[in-house]
Order: structure tokens, then C-alpha cells, then sequence
């Protein structure tokens, strides 16, 4: 198993129910549930030098520690979404405090061993199909370079043995940052369209190898090489993309920089949009580094002001984006979509559409990939020409639910569960930065002195 570092680990004392946290050397007996001392942690973290990796160590000492009390498990999706749904942190502190309400709250569903071991890289595939036309090193002139070789871009796409390659349009699912594609989507998307006749067979995916935590340019590579390579092999027919956190940002950069794969993309669906970064990458890289793809993301980074340059903030091809009013790690109406392209964006706020009936809760970044509000705009966007939009009667029985029939409140949990698993995967990479990567010269965007 694990033990927390004898030299420099985080200084915290936070009491939860039957837990006390303590540094370094030792941990005494749980204590008895008394308030949370915040001033108390506050005051120990500002006078501790941290670290990520400490605080990866930190983060699964608390959740093996409350899971030895064996903490009281909801079955109610009321219950775990309004527990689930803590105001924003604006510190390192707060964030920490949080993280233990959340296990103690009892809505994480992995282990700490399963967390500590998450970060493992997805086995590469085997694609040897080759695509109808080539597409390596560029599909057309006006397309970046890649800086992968093709072997490394093909083998990140899992395709399964089911995919009828053109019978019904592709739909490519593009992962988030720090925790694998399976982890990410088990529990909702990849469950809601296997379970649809309409779907079930032809939804492929991106197994980014370092989990999306180094550069955003080249995470964005996958994203292009694969509408691509599926569309290829697929009677060049359109595909659909439904991404994910940074993979909005990473699908909106390869929609950019590689302009033919606007010619075989007829949706892209944007859940928990970044693109106008997110606040909870600005809060953590600038206290502490972090991965590289993860800074990249700061609201204020190079890599989001060339993305939002020349009218990449505007839609290239049909856009649906959705995400919660109440979640700090989207960029809010700040990275609405734009449409001086006319080719059909809408931007849904769940509250907006919800106000104060279930749908509309105080829905987390995970938290959107299991709102029934997502999963009907979803279908209206690959059912029909255009974005996805919903009527007022299609609106009214879905705000009165919390997820869809098809998802449970283990489905629920393991979805919000992967926050956890995102953190431990951020603080323990080994690679952290104080500043961003260098912008490609594709990008032909002048950093401001």
C-alpha cells in the first residue's frame, strides 16, 4: 500500500467523523466528529511548503482512511447530487476540506488502491486498416503538421469489434484530463449509447497514452488523426464527436488548425466546456505547477488565447454545448460558443433551462455527463441536421429528473467519482510546470509582452 512521506508532507488537522488528520510521522486514533477547523488547516497550509506529489500522498491517506469507518452510502440521486454540489473552492485548503466531505459523504466508489494505481497508461490498439484516402502527414494542404508519428496517433483510437465501419455515422467520444476513457465514460455515455440501437455499434474513442496531461497541442493531434482516420475507413462518411472537459478545447483546436476534418464532422457535442479555459486549473497551477495540458487550460493561458483568435470562439461546424451554471471548472458564459460561421450553435445551462426543478441542481463537471438534460440534447444533435435543441414539451419531464432511467446511483457516484481520481492523477504526475508549453508555429498567434 502507501504511507505518507516522513519529510515535508502537508501540514493539515482536519477532524471528520471518526477521522483526524495529522503530518508527517504519525496519525492517532480517529478522533470524535467535531466542526472542521478551517481556520486551523488555513493556518498550517500557509505556513507548509506543499507539493503536488504531497498532496497526492495526502489525498489517499484521506480516502483510506474514511473508508476504513466504512461511511453510510446514498441511494437517493437527490441526496448525492445536492452533496456532491459544494461550492466552488478557492483554495488548495478548501479544495482538501472538500475532498474529505466527499468521502465521507459516501459517494466515492473507487478505493484508494484503485485510485493510486489509475494513472496507468491504456493498452495502445491495433488498427491496421488503412483509411481510403491517405491522411498522413496532412489530408490536405491547409492542415498543421503533426508533430506524432502516425503509428502513435492510429494506435490511441479504440475501436470495437462491433463498429460496422459506415453502416450508421461514427461517433468518436474525446476524453477529458487525468484519468482514463473508460473511467470517464463507463458509467454514463458509454452505457446510454450502448443500450440505443441507434448508437450501440459505431461509438469509438480516444485513449490518450499520458491521459491528456501533456501539451493540449498534441492532445489535439488524436482528436484530428482520428475524424479523420474513422471517417476513412468508414466509406468517407461524416462522423459525429462528442467530447468532454479539455476535450472541447482539444476538438474546437483540431476543427481549427486542421480545416479538413470540418468537412467530414456534421456535430460536435461540448459537455462542461473549456473554452475559455477553466478556473480550477488557474487555481491549482498557480499555487502549486501542474501537467502541462492541464495548465494550458488557465482562463489566461497562450494556448486559450490562440484558440479564441481569428474567431475561434465561433463554431466551425454544428455545435451543441452544455454544462452547469454551478461549475467552476468550465468557463462559464465567458466560453459560450460563437456562431459568426452560421452553421448552428447552442449553448444550454442546465439551470437556464431547469430553473430550481431537478435537472437544473447544482450539477458538478462529472455531473453533466449523467444529466438527462445532456443525454436528450445529445440525441436531438445526432437525430437531425444542426445542433441539439429541446421544445418545451420535450423540456418538461426531463428537468423533473435527475439522470436518465437507464443510469442508477452507482452510476451516479462512480461518474462524480472520477473528480477524485482526476486529482490524484494531476498531483502525482511527475512532470509538473510552472509555465505553459510553447505555442506551435502553426498557430501563428504573437504571445502579448
Amino acid at each position: 500500500m502507501f504511507s505518507p512521506s516522513s519529510s515535508n508532507l502537508l501540514t493539515i488537522s482536519i477532524t471528520l467523523t471518526a477521522l483526524q488528520l495529522f503530518s508527517a510521522d504519525a496519525h492517532p486514533a480517529p478522533a470524535p466528529a467535531v466542526e472542521i477547523n478551517t481556520s486551523a488547516v488555513e493556518a498550517a497550509v500557509s505556513t507548509t511548503t506543499t507539493t503536488p506529489a504531497e498532496l497526492a500522498t495526502e489525498l489517499l491517506y484521506i480516502v483510506s482512511s474514511i473508508e476504513a469507518q466504512s461511511p453510510t452510502i446514498p441511494t437517493a440521486l437527490a441526496t448525492i447530487i445536492t452533496e456532491a454540489g459544494q461550492p466552488a473552492a478557492t483554495s488548495i485548503t478548501e479544495a482538501t476540506l472538500e475532498l474529505g466531505e466527499f468521502v465521507e459523504d459516501g459517494l466515492l466508489t473507487y478505493t484508494a488502491e484503485e485510485i493510486e494505481g489509475s494513472g496507468t497508461s491504456p493498452p495502445a490498439s491495433v488498427n491496421p486498416q488503412n483509411p481510403s484516402k491517405p491522411i498522413y502527414p496532412k489530408k490536405n494542404d491547409s492542415d498543421a503538421p503533426y508533430s506524432l508519428n502516425e503509428s502513435a496517433l492510429r494506435s490511441a483510437i479504440d475501436i470495437p469489434t462491433t463498429f460496422t465501419r459506415g453502416n450508421k455515422r461514427p461517433i468518436i467520444i474525446v476524453p477529458g484530463t487525468a484519468a482514463t476513457t473508460n473511467d470517464m465514460f463507463a458509467n454514463n455515455l458509454f452505457k446510454l449509447l450502448a443500450a440505443d440501437p441507434k448508437y450501440a455499434d459505431d461509438f469509438v474513442w480516444i485513449n490518450n497514452p499520458t491521459l491528456s496531461r501533456e501539451d493540449a497541442q498534441v492532445n489535439s493531434e488524436y482528436v484530428a488523426y482520428a475524424i479523420n482516420y474513422i471517417s476513412g475507413i468508414s466509406g468517407n462518411s461524416n462522423v459525429s464527436v462528442i467530447a468532454w472537459s479539455q476535450g472541447t478545447s482539444n476538438t474546437q483546436w483540431s476543427l481549427k488548425y486542421w480545416p479538413s476534418t470540418r468537412e467530414v464532422v456534421s456535430d460536435f457535442v461540448a459537455l462542461s466546456q473549456e473554452f475559455h479555459g477553466s478556473n480550477v486549473s488557474t487555481l491549482i497551477c498557480d499555487a502549486l505547477g501542474c501537467p502541462p495540458g492541464f495548465f494550458q487550460h488557465k482562463y489566461d493561458s497562450n494556448y486559450i488565447a490562440a484558440l479564441r483568435s481569428d474567431d475561434g470562439d465561433s463554431a466551425y461546424v454544428p455545435t451543441t454545448s452544455i454544462w452547469s451554471g454551478t461549475d467552476p471548472g468550465t468557463s462559464g458564459a465567458t466560453g459560450t460558443m460563437l456562431d459568426v460561421r452560421g452553421v448552428g450553435v447552442t449553448n444550454n445551462v442546465v439551470q437556464t433551462l431547469c430553473p430550481d426543478e431537478p435537472a437544473g441542481s447544482a450539477y458538478t463537471h462529472e455531473g453533466i455527463l449523467f444529466n438527462p438534460l445532456t443525454w436528450a440534447l445529445i440525441k436531438s444533435a445526432l437525430n437531425h441536421a444542426g445542433p441539439g435543441n429541446l421544445t418545451t414539451a420535450q423540456l418538461k419531464p426531463l428537468c423533473a429528473k435527475y439522470a436518465p432511467a437507464l443510469l442508477d446511483a452507482t452510476d451516479v457516484r462512480t461518474t462524480l467519482s472520477v473528480s477524485v481520481v482526476q486529482d490524484y492523477n494531476i498531483f502525482a504526475y511527475p512532470d509538473q510546470v510552472t509555465k505553459e508549453p510553447k505555442l506551435k508555429s502553426y498557430a501563428n498567434y504573437t504571445v502579448p509582452a
